[in-house]
């Protein structure tokens, strides 16, 4: 398998990092969606929110532009060793195809990394990949105390 041309940066630490290290294309670094470059290498970057909607504005990463297609998402979480990569990949991944064309694919893949021993895989693939996982994660929460 290729290792895909489509990264995505996940830790909070490496997106401070790497945001300290770019230059943005697109408005103010502050805007929550700004296009950046890297001035060394050319690459350009997007900054975004997953679960924004969900997460009190969301864990910030950054993907390589543009927007990576399904299959490039499916490759990143089969093959990247950072496990927050992995995970981002497959929340991108669940949050860009509703029609859940990809999740055949994404079970049999979360199926062989199993197989190679590579649980951890498997997990993020299944459980970040799928979204009532998410909404579990993202419920508001509950008092309780007695009344």
């Amino acid at each position: 398998m290729s290792t895909p041309s489509v990264h995505i940066i996940a830790s909070r630490e490496a997106v401070k990092e790497m945001l300290s290290r770019l230059q943005p294309l697109d408005g103010h670094p502050g805007n929550p969606n700004t296009l950046f470059v890297d001035p060394h290498t050319g690459v350009q970057w997007m900054r975004a929110w997953l679960g924004a909607a969900n997460h009190g504005g969301g864990i910030p990463v950054l993907i390589t532009a543009p927007m990576p297609s399904a299959p490039e998402l499916l490759a990143l979480a089969s093959t990247s060793a950072d496990r927050a990569e992995v995970a981002a990949a497959t929340w991108l991944l669940e949050g860009s195809d509703r029609t859940g064309a990809y999740k055949e694919d994404l079970i049999s893949r979360a199926e062989e990394a199993s197989q190679r021993g590579e649980q951890w895989r498997a997990a993020l693939m299944v459980a970040w990949g799928h979204s009532p996982m998410r909404q579990i994660c993202a419920l508001p929460s509950v008092s309780l105390r007695r009344k």
